[in-house]
């Protein structure tokens, strides 16, 4: 740089603490392009950030507002690809670029429409402990052509902006983090509070909050024992299969886990822009294994509470079995007692009614016992499905078992006959068309509820589809379940109609 120019070593001095000032790293990239361009007096300026992958991932112009309205701006595009002429700015050993013409390089690929025409090209790469992460450029000074003082500015602006944009990203990283932190502590909150009653509620709060940190334009949460979750979208919005809206420009699937335990996924979309890099993608596995260690803390607890319930009905039961009811005998016995001497009708006749009032209380006692105690009670679904299945082995005059795993008595009062209708059906097509000799219905109650009828009968061939079927399907879905059936000729058939135990 020429010595005897003070105003140009000034004009540097305060480029650099210009381009020192701020964290925010997109406002640090704008003002380095703009100084640049201040610097050496071009028309037009850019600045492209590329992250550990060789993405282009930020992109910062001067100049090209003046000569390109909105409309062409957009026509134009967003951000760079990294080839050509600037894409040799971004490698580890690149050197600075100074041409009188652009055009005269072998690496020119032209400009795109509308793209203004620049002829005169001066670029430097940036670079942060020896590694270039992104390139600075300017095009067209006044003077027709750039000088080896205009080379030597902008190497010496290059070197303050690594410094000041490698401060930026590092507190853009630490704001990420913080974000993604404070997202899942949300989530987490969500999930807890209002417990398993509402969870597709919760989870929807959890799909609006992973995209608010993720900057993704849609977020589903589906657990494998709910329907896909989503704020303000569709059920299969940005899922497999997702039909309707913008094509995504990136994704990302994250499995819900806890150990090796998978409990759902989380899905992330992004419309336009490069989507996320290393770092998020790792911020927000974190955050989706934060979330299902709370969905599983919410269902230990749910299960604690119901054991809690059942324990109590326990506990009270016996009380009112050796204490309420041994007193109540032992009453009506000194009642009958007296009514055996008692001198006066009348009195020998109260007597008498009090004694039977005394009997029909032992009795409600009793009946309240055996609907409390959990190891005597019996549900009245347990009932109707081993009648069913009784009736089923009458009718057919084969072998028909019934088999229930879990808590019988926590199966929702809506979603029992339900099950009732399923099986019945089930039986009903075994019946009509299985030739059966064995059939075993199996019931399994854990977070979802699993209605299984298995036969070993003569199966249905590819692509047939026994009567009634469609309804057991439409009962599952509404439900928001599912319904499986598994038939090959000669093999027996298996039927699996599943829902949420909500």
């Amino acid at each position: 740089m020429a010595s005897d120019d003070p105003r140009r070593v000034r004009a540097l001095l305060d480029a650099v603490i210009a381009v020192g000032e701020g964290l925010d790293l997109d406002a640090v990239l704008d003002r380095i392009a703009t100084t640049a361009c201040e610097l050496t007096g071009a028309r037009y300026g850019a600045l492209g950030v590329q992250d550990d992958t060789g993405r282009v991932v930020g992109f910062h112009s001067h100049g090209m507002d003046h000569v390109l309205d909105a409309e062409q701006r957009a026509a134009l595009g967003g951000r760079p690809s990294g080839g050509g002429l600037p894409g040799l700015l971004l490698r580890d050993d690149a050197e600075p670029l100074r041409l009188s013409n652009l055009a005269d390089h072998p690496r020119f690929v032209g400009f795109p429409d509308p793209h203004p025409r620049m002829t005169a090209f001066l670029g430097v790469p940036l670079r942060v402990g020896g590694t270039t992460f992104g390139n600075l450029y300017v095009a067209d000074p006044p003077s027709g052509d750039f000088t080896a003082d205009d080379e030597e500015a902008l190497q010496a602006l290059a070197s303050a902006a690594g410094v000041a944009v490698g401060n930026a990203r590092l507190y853009r990283a630490a704001r990420r983090r913080q974000t993604w932190w404070e997202a899942a502590s949300q989530a987490v909150q969500a999930v807890v509070d209002p417990g398993p009653a509402d969870l597709r509620t919760a989870l929807a709060e959890v799909a609006r909050i992973a995209a608010a940190a993720a900057g993704a334009d849609v977020a589903t949460v589906r657990l494998d024992t709910e329907g896909p979750c989503a704020p303000d979208a569709p059920p299969d919005a940005g899922g497999p299969g997702s039909t309707g809206g913008p094509a995504p420009a990136a994704r990302l699937d994250l499995p819900l886990a806890v150990g090796s335990q998978t409990l759902g996924t989380m899905t992330l979309v992004w419309h336009d822009g490069p989507g996320p890099d290393p770092e998020d993608t790792l911020l927000a596995r974190t955050f989706g294994e934060r979330v299902a260690l709370a969905v599983e803390a919410s269902r230990a607890a749910a299960d604690r509470a119901a054991l809690a319930v059942l324990q109590d009905r326990d506990r009270i039961a016996q009380d009112l079995h050796d204490h309420v009811t041994q007193r109540l005998f032992a009453v009506g016995l000194s009642l009958q007692a007296a009514g055996n001497v008692a001198r006066v009708p009348e009195v020998a006749r109260r007597l008498a009614r009090a004694v039977d009032d005394l009997d029909d209380t032992i009795k409600d006692v009793r009946r309240t016992i055996f609907q409390l105690h959990g190891t005597a009670v019996r549900s009245p679904l347990r009932d109707e499905l081993e009648e069913l299945v009784a009736t089923a082995r009458a009718d057919l005059g084969i072998a028909v078992r019934l088999v229930v795993e879990g808590p019988i008595l926590a199966v929702p009062d809506d979603l029992a006959p339900e099950l009732l209708a399923v099986a019945r059906e089930a039986l009903s097509n075994v019946a009509k068309h299985a030739h059966a000799q064995r059939v075993e219905v199996s019931l399994r109650i854990g977070r979802s509820l699993e209605l299984t009828v298995t036969d070993d009968g003569d199966g249905t061939a590819p692509g047939g589809r026994r009567s009634g079927l469609a309804n057991l399907e439409e009962r599952a879905t509404r439900h928001g379940g599912t319904f499986r059936l598994r038939s090959e000729p000669a093999s027996g058939t298996t039927l699996v109609w599943s829902v949420p135990r909500r």
